[in-house]
């Protein structure tokens, strides 16, 4: 195999080895979130698109009490403002 050969395969075995590593990372990034998968279904419309669990980076979750029920209160890290409230059994309310 000619040195141009052998450069390309490294050099395409380098960029799909980074891929998969920040692919990985993430995707770790994204479980430690620690909230439920359909809870980042920011457009609520039933399904969680690689997008929104992208967007999920940025929000907090903390719990609340509203009216007596456990919720949790999902914010803005970037500025601590509520973007929705989430209460048992599925109960949303779309803050901002």
């Amino acid at each position: 195999m000619s040195k141009r050969g052998e450069f390309l395969i490294w050099g395409a075995s380098t960029v799909l080895a980074v891929v998969v590593i920040a692919s990985v990372l993430v995707s770790f990034a994204i479980y430690r979130q620690g909230f439920p998968w359909s809870h980042m279904d920011w457009d609520e419309n039933g399904a969680t698109s690689v997008s929104e669990a992208l967007s999920s980076l940025d929000v907090g979750r903390r719990a609340v009490t509203v009216e007596g029920a456990p919720c949790f209160e999902y914010y803005s890290l970037k500025d601590a403002m509520p973007l929705r409230v989430v209460c048992e059994g599925g109960n949303s309310d779309r803050i901002r």
